[in-house]
């Protein structure tokens, strides 16, 4: 089998580039397909891993999924989403999936899934849910790749060694009247779980042990998971006589899912930092291409509108050259807030470098962009930014491009939104400029609505 990747995945070809250096330093290749019926055309060689954005596949994916892991048998399948749930992560494991990866996905994560599968391949051949083996089940968890992706596998593997109808993973929550909430659960149970609401609060059971106990004619069974929060796994209608072995045998998988969580975390704070600009907490530059390469996917499959806002501090060298770069410096972080304040929950603020900001409007349109852009500018304008002892009064020039309307590719709205901030900066400063996407120059909209009055 070849080492190469098959990535059902529709990016710019600016963003495969990255992702393509990144497989070949690790001796692989990658080849793009743009629906999963594009693989019905290859020949040859077939994959070690094929990657698919199932966020992009039409309705019930999971026909697709199966004829294409019956066309390539011997390869790894990885879903790349951006739900990161555990519900969500359980349906992919059920469907076949090796893997789980929550998007943004770096070129250096899809690499290490790529290393993840040579371990795996290493080691055994690939079983399938329900009923993992043990040792498959470790070997899963050792290479998960999201907290979801590893409770599910650990909650197939426990229930199977214990031979229970079903099994839960439960969070302490003093709220509900049996004090927990369930997080997931196989197979996946509507209301209340039997049993649970008379399991008792989490306090009277010691950790990191298994509890057995019979009630309504039903055995059952939980353990306290030490080292993840105060969560805890719940089988019930198990064997009704477990040996101690299978006990212990269970123990260790619990044991292994709270080292793979842990782990887990820890690599998801370094990927954070690689998207996080280490001054303002806005997410860089770098993730900027990533987050719009997501959105183009988005508006593409639901035909809905997306806008960018290119945001630059008007004279802000006049800033560092009055009160020092240490004071600049801390004006960018104050201006970051008032610019996350400004939009939506939903929207993406970035900082692209120096004192320039882009910011991703999802679902929004020309009108509502102008809005946005319209209340960023009057809230830097009016505001009086105290910084120390030191008070900064301050504007900004906006330039705002929209997809569709301006662009259909995802360099050329960029370059277009910053073409446009440049033209309000030539006119005039401290106004907002749209694009003109037709090769001209930008255009100063007219305020069709009052800009709200921010004290």
């Amino acid at each position: 089998m070849s080492k190469e990747v098959f990535l059902i995945w529709s990016i710019d070809a600016e963003l495969r580039a990255a992702y393509e250096a990144a497989l070949g330093e690790a001796g692989a290749a990658a080849r793009w397909f743009a629906a999963p019926a594009d693989l019905d055309t290859v020949t040859g060689d077939q994959p070690s891993v094929v990657a698919v954005d199932i966020d992009a596949l039409p309705g019930r994916w999971e026909k697709s999924l199966e004829r294409l892991r019956s066309a390539h048998p011997g390869a790894d399948f990885v879903a790349l989403s951006s739900a990161d749930s555990a519900t969500h992560a359980m349906r992919c494991l059920r469907a076949g999936f090796a893997d789980f990866l929550a998007k943004p996905v770096s070129p250096e994560e899809l690499v290490w899934c790529l290393e993840r599968s040579e371990s795996r391949r290493g080691s055994q051949t690939q079983g399938s849910h329900p009923g993992l083996s043990t040792a498959e089940a470790l070997s899963r968890l050792a290479t998960a790749g999201t907290e979801g992706a590893a409770r599910a596998i650990a909650l197939e593997a426990v229930r199977a060694i214990l031979s229970g109808r079903g099994a839960a993973w439960l969070r302490a929550n003093t709220a509900a009247d049996s004090g927990y909430e369930v997080l997931m659960s196989v197979p996946r149970a509507a209301g209340t779980l039997p049993g649970l609401r008379g399991l008792g609060r989490r306090a009277e059971f010691p950790r990191d042990r298994w509890q057995v106990a019979i009630r309504g004619g039903s055995r059952r069974a939980f353990y306290r998971q030490p080292g993840v929060d105060a969560e805890s796994v719940y089988v019930w209608d198990i064997d009704p006589r477990p040996t101690r072995a299978r006990l212990v045998e269970a123990r260790l998988v619990l044991v292994q899912v709270a080292a793979a969580i842990l782990n887990l975390r820890r690599f998801r704070a370094l990927k954070q930092a690689t998207f996080i600009d280490d001054l303002t907490g806005l997410y860089n530059g770098r993730y900027l291409k990533f987050a719009l390469g997501e959105a183009f996917t988005r508006v593409k499959r639901t035909r809905r509108h997306f806008s960018v806002l290119f945001i630059d501090v008007d004279h802000f060298k006049r800033i560092n050259d009055t009160h020092g770069h240490l004071v600049g410096s801390q004006f960018l972080v104050t201006l970051a807030k008032t610019i996350k304040n400004a939009v939506r929950d939903g929207d993406s603020v970035f900082r692209y470098g120096g004192d320039e900001f882009v910011v991703i409007l999802k679902d929004a349109g020309l009108d509502l962009a102008h809005d946005i852009a319209e209340r960023i500018r009057v809230r830097i304008e009016r505001r009086d930014f105290l910084v120390g002892d030191h008070p900064i009064r301050t504007t900004v020039s906006i330039g705002l491009a929209a997809y569709p309307e301006h662009a259909q590719a995802l360099d050329q709205l960029l370059r277009l939104a910053d073409e446009a901030m440049y033209g309000a900066k030539r006119a005039s400063r401290n106004a907002v400029f749209l694009a003109s996407g037709e090769g001209g120059p930008p255009i100063a909209p007219e305020r069709h609505r009052e800009p709200e009055k921010t004290p």
